[in-house]
């Protein structure tokens, strides 16, 4: 199964999950995960054919239930590379929304949110997750220049 060269999620519901991680009773650890476990953080994995960013924030004595997916990948338009394949719910990928040093990743989403990007781009090459827009690209249309001296022939 081959994945997009660059996941594309909504951001508003990027910041929402990142913000249920930092507001949260605590923080979801997970097995195998490193140092960065139980802080605020947000989790990609697959599940359901779709790959997955969610809070691991949860709710006091809420460990049990099982949280909503989150913010789902969005296929449209993606490069695909058969090299990344995001792991699985029980062994998901880690982005820690704060660190000791450096830019923060909660900062860069907020931000972006209230600057009214619409994405956040996650790429599996480098693992870092990203905010912007999406450039369309248009079809240029011919010069006159070139429109005419074909039209003379």
């Amino acid at each position: 199964m081959s994945m997009p060269s660059r996941l594309h999620f909504d951001l508003a519901q990027v910041a929402k999950e990142a913000r249920q991680a930092l507001m949260a009773d605590a923080n979801e650890s997970r097995p195998y995960a490193g140092p960065t476990n139980c802080e605020p953080a947000l989790l990609l994995f697959r599940q359901i054919e779709t790959v997955w960013l969610r809070s691991n924030g949860t709710p006091r004595g809420a460990f049990g239930l099982h949280p909503p997916l989150g913010a789902g990948a969005q296929p449209r338009g993606a490069v695909t590379v058969p090299a990344f394949q995001a792991p699985t719910i029980k062994h998901p990928i880690l982005l820690p929304l704060l660190n000791d040093s450096g830019p923060q990743l909660a900062d860069l989403i907020f931000t972006g949110w209230a600057l009214g990007y619409p994405l956040a781009m996650y790429d599996p090459g480098t693992g870092t997750l990203a905010v912007g827009r999406r450039r369309l690209r248009a079809a240029r249309p011919r010069p006159e220049s070139i429109t005419a001296i074909s039209s003379r022939r």
